[in-house]
């Protein structure tokens, strides 16, 4: 979106790039944790003579799961939080409230006799940005513009924010949340 600063005011919505930076990325380990960082890249495990699988393939905690199997018929389903049976879930779902990063979830599943199981570690879930509000809302020739960013993060790992401001095409050197008044005069346009 390109902004155009008329008469000293700016007289469109201004748009910035924003780079969100997780505080925890699924290299970096937990803390209290040795192995996390494994644990969270290892592929999912099966086992028994059903060929048990929770999909996503590789979820996180903003992930509902899925458990689906081989076979029909009459289905019972169990599922487990880091060894502890999860009594009341007794279906194919797992809710997201159900487990955080860095847990180990298994299903097991029985039909027919025959048994199998599935188990993932729970991975990092990415940042995400919900909204750019950018005050004041007019600017003038010489007024500061702050990018004002509503972030969120799954885990609830703290989420930083980088900013590039580019002006009539360059990119400018402040890479703040603030973009100082005397980097813009009249005529200027303000792009991502």
């Amino acid at each position: 979106m390109m902004i155009l600063i008329y008469k000293n005011l700016i007289l469109a919505g201004l748009f910035v790039g924003l780079m969100a930076l997780p505080g925890c990325s699924r290299e970096q380990q937990s803390p209290g944790s040795t192995d996390s960082a494994k644990q969270q890249n290892k592929p999912q495990q099966h086992s028994g003579i059903l060929y048990v699988k929770i999909l996503p393939d590789s979820p996180t905690s903003g992930d509902n799961l899925q458990a689906v199997f081989n076979e029909g018929g009459s289905v019972t389903w169990r599922w487990e939080k880091n060894g502890s049976i999860l009594e009341n879930e007794k279906t194919p779902r797992l809710a997201k409230t159900q487990f955080t990063r860095g847990d180990t979830i298994t299903v097991v599943v029985t039909s027919g006799g025959k048994e199998g199981k599935a188990v993932v570690t729970i991975a990092n879930s990415l940042p995400e940005i919900r909204s750019v509000r950018f005050t004041p809302e007019y600017i003038c020739r010489g007024e500061d513009v702050t990018a004002m960013v509503n972030g969120f993060d799954a885990d609830g790992d703290e989420v930083r924010f980088s900013c590039k401001w580019i002006i009539n095409g360059e990119e400018s050197s402040q890479d703040t949340m603030i973009l100082k008044g005397d980097k813009i005069k009249k005529g200027d346009s303000l792009s991502q």
